[in-house]
């Protein structure tokens, strides 16, 4: 399917209906989803973006082209990816984003203006590395997920991270600073994990503009043998 230079619409009205293409995307245009179904792209695609209007979008890296906009606080982009992948692409707008596969995620793209929430069901999500990486709006991260990276997340008003009762906070990548502009809260039973190099030379951090909450969890210090 050619997307031109006006983009095209796919309309899935009824709630309850999902829509699966394999077939391949390109083009210069934009995949505008509109309806409240849900639209579940699994082929390989290279085309100029996907602009969430309503309803829910399942894709991976390499089914999605390009930056993703949410526009509305209803819509729903999942990413279904269960390896270890980079996305290099800015998400935008209001919606709900969610890592629901296995493996580790790596945000490298300047989603500083995202100002919805995002959900780390399973795997590790990773925002930031030495070329960069910005991830606003809020997050949580579900039992047995993992958040880390030497980003800045969690602009935005009343913007949040909380590390779920489970779950864990590992800043970094390797050692490293992840910067949070907003509030972090750890439920109890949340792991706060820390590398520490062994020479005294330097140590995981997380610096938080806002409000730190902690009402319990443990912190695991991860030595020069990752133990």
């Amino acid at each position: 399917m050619l997307l031109g230079e006006n983009g095209g619409t796919i309309d899935i009205a009824d709630a309850d209906h999902t829509l699966t293409v394999s077939s391949s995307l390109t083009g210069t245009g934009a995949l505008y989803k509109r309806g409240a179904g849900t639209l579940s792209l699994t082929g390989t695609n290279a085309y100029a973006g996907t602009i969430i209007e309503a309803g829910r979008v399942n894709g991976s890296r390499a089914s999605l082209g390009g930056n993703v906009a949410l526009r509305g606080a209803d819509t729903v982009l999942n990413l279904t990816d269960s390896g270890n992948v980079t996305y290099a692409s800015v998400l935008s707008g209001t919606g709900q984003v969610m890592f629901e596969g296995d493996g580790t995620r790596l945000l490298t793209g300047n989603s500083a203006a995202f100002a919805g929430t995002i959900s780390v069901n399973g795997g590790t999500l990773l925002v930031g590395n030495a070329t960069g990486g910005l991830l606003g709006g809020s997050i949580n991260v579900g039992n047995g997920a993992t958040l880390g990276g030497s980003g800045r997340i969690g602009w935005g008003v009343g913007s949040r991270v909380t590390i779920a009762s489970g779950a864990v906070l590992a800043p970094g990548n390797s050692i490293g600073t992840l910067s949070i502009a907003g509030d972090l809260v750890f439920e109890n039973g949340a792991r706060f994990e820390v590398e520490v190099d062994p020479l005294g030379v330097g140590a995981d951090r997380v610096a938080v503009s806002g409000k730190a909450v902690l009402n319990g969890g443990t912190v695991a210090h991860i030595g020069a043998t990752g133990n």
